[in-house]
């Protein structure tokens, strides 16, 4: 089951290498927050938001909703929704309900982005925030490779049928062509490529590559990673900024 409390926040966040701008780190507590950052990114209180290619808005700095479905299960890949909204851009649909893309949607909506359009094929929520051409950074949780407690896997890291029902809407604002870089710095024992194949996160990169030129890409920002050699000793590999 899909935890029932789903939150979606647009947070100031800095990735070494990406921006070159100062500006407040992004920790998420909760495994199905997420945050969309540099270049497209928010400062301090009512400040005007803006890159080369966007026109300046304001809006507060940190913008958070949420939505409630207890009878959400998580879909399998590719995660595509389960009903064809008026501004769903893709052929794919799901032969069985997709509640946690409905959630994201509805948060979308929630937030009041672009009112006007909702319910029509013109719906841009992301308008203004994403534009064509632009580089964005979608910053899930990918905190360790299991659970080591009773809990789920999903207690512990985002699942990509959140990110998935994002990258849709990043998809329309940046018209089908651009770059999302999905990333995270995990735990330094973390295996990442064990988490990202046993949840399906490269079939991500996979549909867009499919579907439009818009390229998703997952990097590990991590500078110190633990190999685990036995249970009592590891090595220790030390990275660079890119």
């Amino acid at each position: 089951m899909v935890p029932a409390l789903l939150i979606l926040t647009f947070t100031p966040i800095t990735i070494p290498g990406l921006d070159e701008r100062k500006g407040k780190a992004s920790r998420s507590d909760s495994p199905d927050r997420i945050s969309l950052g540099p270049p497209v990114w928010l400062k301090s209180h009512n400040v005007k938001l803006a890159n080369k290619y966007t026109p300046a808005m304001t809006i507060p700095e940190n913008i958070v909703t949420y939505g409630l479905n207890k009878e959400a299960v998580y879909p399998p890949a590719p995660f595509s929704p389960g009903e064809r909204y008026p501004e769903y851009p893709f052929q794919s649909i799901a032969t069985s309900p997709n509640h946690v893309y409905a959630l994201v949607r509805d948060c979308l909506r929630r937030l009041g982005l672009d009112p006007e359009h909702f319910g029509s094929k013109s719906w841009n929520p992301l308008e203004g925030i994403v534009r064509p051409g632009d580089n964005v950074v979608v910053k899930p949780n990918w905190v360790y490779h299991k659970n080591k407690g009773s809990g789920s896997q999903e207690s512990v890291t985002t699942h990509p049928s959140v990110v998935r029902a994002l990258l849709d809407y990043i998809w329309i604002a940046l018209a089908g062509e651009g770059t999302v870089i999905v990333g995270d710095a995990p735990i330094q024992g973390c295996k990442l490529d064990e988490l990202l194949r046993a949840r399906n996160w490269h079939e991500l990169s996979e549909f867009y590559s499919q579907n439009g030129n818009m390229h998703v890409i997952l990097e590990d920002w991590r500078l110190e990673v633990y190999h685990g050699r036995t249970h009592l000793t590891f090595q220790k590999e030390i990275r660079k900024h890119r």
